[in-house]
């Protein structure tokens, strides 16, 4: 073949073309690599696969998390990716929280640009989240709580590992992230958490006290469960322990009130109750101690507390009126043979209100003719004028549906409504029916006073009136915040 200058142009010109497609495509290629490892820098927590193959000396750190996982995927019987929790939606749920997102933490873990040590420190992060939500009580959670439990796990060993921890459980302030805090060693963060969660969740952080004792976060665990569980803080202070002096050099001073009652009372737990008083300079600790063995004197100042709407020992209170009153409550039923001069002999002198208390503390020992002829009798005769709605009122309606429901069930309701005006009657039976949503999820209490009050309440009228409440009283929330609680409090099952 002969090649002319054209020719040449022409191979020129193709040549050039050959050597610039090779040069995009080597370009696209190396764009393509780029882009991936630019990828993979800026999200590894998104890629959806290993980026590099698991090293054999890391593979018995995520061997023990898959056994882990196994572990949990064996919870229902057998080893199948499947975890059956309750009905098909929720196991479905289940699954994909502990099957499917726990094992991609271990790929979130061998994705990070992190070295060996600290993969292997996240691995055995993994691995101790994953068993302490195993031993979670599961009858106790719902399915999305899976969800958000692996959530918290995922979250927070990236916040660590982005050293941004402290803000995440800043904004993550919840008892989840409480559950995982201690597999991190981030002092800074589990300061921030523990000191926002100590005000809210008292009573679950004090007894995690003993593990944390030496960090500078407990004092304000001290602090916060002082105000709510101020008994607990007293057996602290008494205590040979190392808590004693966790509690002893707290500076708050209502925690150093209750170091005062550990060391200076002869009956501390008698004391207890007035520690809001104490604390306010309304009462001595040598005053309480004074009348602590004077059983007539000390009940009357426990009820005086109860007038007081004291709020501070509230638990300690109520432990205290208990005590008291159930010893009066068992010496008259003891005496059931004897006439009524000798069996009400000890109970003889006391205020309208302290029966009220009396009744209220006693009501689960209390017979029927210690009811009747005792302390109900007795509080009727001392209100003299007053009304049943004044007495109440003068007790902040202290435990009122538990007063309605014995003197129902004892046939003395019609008696204690009798000392009232028509409108007082409505507006207390109305009282007694509405806002029982309102409280702890789990706390039915009212709603059993009313229900139990309710099957034995004879009167027609009565009973169609508080029929009608109930009705209004479901209509208005059934659709509420806490669907469930308000379904098992008005569940027509419960009156009709």
């Amino acid at each position: 073949m002969k090649f002319t200058p054209m020719s040449y142009k022409y191979l020129t010109l193709f040549s050039v073309c050959i050597l610039m497609g090779s040069t995009v495509l080597a370009q696209n290629r190396k764009n393509k690599k780029e882009d991936k490892q630019q990828q993979e820098a800026a999200a590894p927590y998104m890629v959806d696969t290993f980026i590099n193959p698991i090293p054999t000396q890391r593979a018995l750190f995520t061997t023990k998390v898959y056994n882990v996982i196994d572990q949990i995927d064996k919870r229902d019987g057998k080893i199948d990716e499947y975890v059956k929790f309750r009905d098909d939606a929720s196991s479905e749920t289940a699954t994909q929280a502990l099957i499917r997102d726990a094992s991609r933490l271990v790929m979130i873990v061998e994705n990070m640009n992190a070295d060996h040590a600290s993969k292997i420190r996240y691995h055995r992060m993994v691995e101790a989240s994953l068993k302490r939500l195993n031993q979670l009580p599961w009858s106790e959670m719902k399915a999305r709580d899976f969800t958000e439990h692996i959530a918290a796990i995922r979250n927070m060993i990236i916040a660590d590992h982005e050293k941004s921890l402290t803000a995440y459980v800043t904004q993550n302030p919840n008892l989840v992230t409480l559950e995982y805090i201690e597999n991190f060693d981030d002092v800074a963060a589990k300061t921030k958490l523990y000191e926002q969660l100590a005000a809210k969740y008292p009573e679950k952080l004090v007894h995690k006290l003993p593990s944390i004792i030496k960090e500078p976060y407990a004092d304000h665990i001290v602090t916060a469960a002082a105000k709510v569980m101020p008994g607990t803080i007293l057996t602290y202070a008494q205590s040979n322990s190392q808590l004693s002096g966790l509690v002893r050099r707290n500076s708050d001073p209502l925690v150093k009130n209750i170091v005062q009652i550990a060391d200076k009372s002869r009956n501390t737990l008698k004391v207890l109750p007035f520690l809001g008083a104490i604390h306010r300079g309304e009462k001595t600790i040598a005053e309480i101690d004074k009348i602590a063995n004077d059983d007539v004197q000390y009940l009357q100042a426990l009820v005086d507390l109860v007038v007081a709407d004291e709020q501070m020992g509230r638990r300690d209170l109520e432990r205290e009126i208990n005590i008291r009153t159930a010893k009066y409550v068992r010496e008259i039923n003891a005496l059931h043979d004897a006439s009524d001069a000798v069996r009400f002999k000890s109970i003889q002198g006391f205020r309208d209100i302290d029966y009220y208390v009396m009744i209220i503390g006693g009501q689960d020992e209390i017979y029927t003719s210690s009811f009747t002829r005792g302390p109900f009798a007795l509080m009727i005769g001392k209100m003299g004028e007053k009304s049943g709605d004044q007495l109440l009122g003068e007790l902040h309606h202290y435990h009122f549906r538990t007063f309605i429901r014995l003197t129902a069930g004892f046939s003395r309701l019609s008696n204690f409504l009798g000392t009232m005006k028509e409108e007082e009657k409505t507006r207390l039976m109305k009282m007694f029916v509405n806002n029982l949503e309102e409280g702890d999820v789990d706390d039915l209490t009212d709603a059993v006073d009313v229900a139990d009050a309710y099957g034995s309440i004879k009167d027609s009228t009565l009973i169609q009136f508080l029929k009608d409440e109930i009705r209004s009283n479901y209509e208005r929330v059934k659709f509420g915040k806490q669907p469930e609680r308000h379904r098992s409090i008005w569940s027509s099952r419960l009156y009709f």
